[in-house]
């Protein structure tokens, strides 16, 4: 449907396809001329050569006239052709340059006479024309449509302008010819001229630079020389049907071979300039280097048949993504495992909220309502987080097809395009019910090891409760015995059974202590100065260290404190200090080193000595054991070791050890450091 204004001009069309519109344009204009003195009097004046009808605001919208399309070389039957390759039939900037000389808004039509154009003649050359133009205004003052009565073409303006306008046609001309050798030489994509026979004429330096090959080198080779196998085809089927004169130009995707061998990918543009009569002379081709972009697009296809590929792949891993609503967009053949529908029923026609449990929703919007202090509900629950831009992993339950439901664990994130903007949301989910089955296995496997632990604790604290009355009424016996002289006397019996009941006793308080250091929590640990605690422990050896002649260093800040049991730390480093006096070499004289650094959120506290060392190499396994003892002929009981390490563990720290015989022995404690 069309649309007049008061003045016969066209407000608004339909868009057709290029004859239709010329046909709308035509009847536009035939109404124009039948009811506008104006325009008809410049159809009688101004149109000796034909004319053309332009919609300005769609500059490939044109109608010209029989007359015109015979001075350039087509039939009127031909119209098809010439409006599809319109924009090749003038110089654009000529046009523009023209409509720039309009002053808007004053009347409803300007009119400039005598304005030079170039129309590309159907044999290819660019013929130089006089002109008048009549721009049509609407009531808004903005130039809508543009009426070109051709006058006169090169050959017979020779003959009709004066000087003057004779000089301004060669000046055309001679700037013409300039502006086409400086643009082809200084051109940054290739530009070449090809004969008919497809030798390189001439070529310029960005198309030399693009194959690898110098100006010298090209103009031996055809076109067809470094043309890919694949396009030659192509390329010269469309070359016979601008010689057979079916089209006036045309534009191809094109793959040439440089120098290298390596293919150069380019858009390729030809069209085709003949002779006086009409044979053809010479192509003009204009390559553009489209390697880089064709490599981009390769590899992304690349990337998306490779992500397709471990969408598909991913059997037991539910994908989905969905557009800005929710909407599900994809869904993988994880998905369709896992939940029991297929792609199909979903795409476009469900979101994520059918999968979800609508309590745990309920619940989990509560939640997020309190956090950003508004109402949150539905799939937004879900979606909360990727719309602020950050992921968020959560376990939910799944609604399988079926009416099955399983534990899932579920990451969204928010889908962006390149300016950041979010386009969808992605949620990859995957089945942990055989997790949680394992899960349920160690907390019921937990509970039934605290049972027995607790029941281990009563049965010690009962056994080292009742051996401890046992042995006090041994021990009262064997002192009622023994104040019996008759009965004591030369009694070597008596003697066995009284350190047999006292090494009972030894063994029940060492029982008891265990019990009592697995009773210790965080909450029992105080903050200890390591610097005081290893100055106490050093004095309670200081004679028997000075009496056998051996030295003793202590390298430890004065503000390190460490999270302890004081008892426990003192017995510690007493229990060491004493087995390096006690496991000193006669082949030197002793000599003990403490050494306390941090490490991080421990403190290491190592007792190093010079004495007779461990062969941790058979021994090393069974350092810590209970009754283990490692030097003969010594007075060990094996149990010191024992109660320090359980010590040492009871506070959440660890022991080392490192050793060489006949070298000496390092230990090292690990304890929590305390930051005040």
């Amino acid at each position: 449907m069309i649309h007049y204004n008061t003045l016969g001009e066209v407000i608004a069309y339909r868009r057709y396809s290029n004859v239709m519109v010329m046909e709308l344009l035509k009847s536009e204009f035939d109404n124009i001329v039948k009811t506008n003195d104006i325009v008809y009097d410049f159809i009688q004046e101004s149109t000796l050569e034909g004319f053309w009808y332009l919609d300005l605001e769609n500059r490939l919208n044109v109608y010209p006239n029989a007359r015109f399309l015979k001075s350039i070389g087509y039939d009127s039957q031909e119209y098809d052709l010439v409006v599809a390759h319109w924009k090749d039939m003038l110089c654009v900037d000529e046009l523009e340059a023209i409509v720039l000389l309009f002053k808007p808004g004053q009347t409803p039509f300007q009119l400039l006479a005598n304005q030079p154009l170039h129309y590309r003649h159907r044999n290819g050359f660019s013929s130089l024309t006089n002109n008048d133009v009549l721009v049509f205004f609407n009531e808004e003052g903005d130039a809508v449509r543009l009426l070109v009565g051709v006058k006169a073409f090169a050959d017979e303006l020779i003959y009709t302008m004066d000087i003057t306008a004779r000089r301004r046609f060669e000046d055309e001309l001679r700037i013409s010819e300039e502006s086409f050798r400086g643009t082809f030489e200084h051109a940054a994509i290739g530009m070449a001229l090809v004969n008919p026979d497809g030798k390189w004429l001439k070529v310029n330096k960005s198309l030399s630079a693009m194959l690898g090959y110098s100006e010298q080198e090209l103009l031996k080779l055809s076109f067809q020389d470094i043309t890919h196998p694949e396009d030659l085809e192509t390329d010269l089927n469309f070359l016979n049907e601008l010689v057979a004169g079916k089209r006036i130009s045309y534009e191809m995707e094109k793959r040439y071979i440089n120098k290298q061998g390596v293919i150069v990918w380019t858009i390729l543009s030809v069209s085709l300039v003949r002779d006086q009569e009409g044979n053809p002379l010479h192509f003009v081709s204009q390559i553009t280097n489209n390697t880089e972009r064709k490599i981009a697009e390769q590899r992304l296809e690349d990337s998306l048949v490779k992500l397709e590929g471990i969408l598909e792949a991913s059997t037991q891993v539910s994908i989905i993504s969905t557009d800005n609503e929710g909407m599900i967009t994809s869904f993988n053949k994880g998905a369709e495992n896992l939940l029991g529908y297929k792609a199909e029923e979903l795409i476009m026609k469900q979101s994520l909220s059918i999968f979800h449990v609508e309590q745990e929703v309920v619940q989990r919007g509560q939640e997020l309502s309190e956090i950003f202090g508004k109402d949150i509900a539905g799939l937004n629950v879900i979606l909360a987080y990727p719309k602020l831009g950050q992921s968020e992993t959560r376990e939910w339950t799944y609604l399988r097809k079926d009416g099955l439901s399983f534990p899932v664990q579920s990451v969204v994130t928010a889908i962006t395009n390149g300016k950041g903007e979010i386009d969808g949301f992605l949620e990859i989910s995957t089945d942990i019910s055989k997790i949680k089955e394992v899960e349920n296995e160690i907390k019921a496997l937990l509970n039934v090891t605290k049972d027995q632990n607790h029941r281990l604790l009563n049965f010690a604290h009962i056994v080292s409760h009742n051996l401890r009355s046992h042995t006090s009424n041994i021990d009262k016996l064997l002192d009622f015995i023994e104040e019996d002289d008759e009965l004591a006397s030369g009694n070597e019996l008596l003697g066995m059974l009284r350190r047999a009941a006292n090494n009972l006793k030894e063994t029940i308080d060492h029982l008891n202590e265990v019990v009592i250091m697995n009773n210790v929590t965080e909450e029992n640990l105080v903050p200890c100065n390591l610097k005081h605690v290893i100055f106490r422990a050093t004095e309670n050896v200081q004679a028997l260290l000075k009496s056998i002649g051996g030295k003793f260093e202590c390298h430890a800040d004065d503000d390190l404190t460490v999270a302890a049991v004081p008892a426990y730390l003192d017995s510690i480093l007493i229990n060491l200090l004493s087995n390096a006096i006690k496991y000193r070499s006669e082949k030197r004289a002793l000599q003990i080193v403490i050494r306390a650094v941090p490490q991080g959120d421990f403190i290491k506290i190592s007792i190093q000595d010079n004495g007779l060392g461990i062969d941790l190499a058979t021994k090393g396994s069974r350092m810590f054991g209970m009754y283990e003892t490692f030097h003969e002929g010594k007075d060990s009981r094996g149990i010191g070791l024992f109660i320090t390490r359980n010590q040492v563990e009871a506070m959440a720290g660890s022991i080392e050890v490192v050793s060489r015989v006949e070298v000496g022995t390092t230990f090292e404690v690990y304890l929590k450091r305390c930051v005040e």
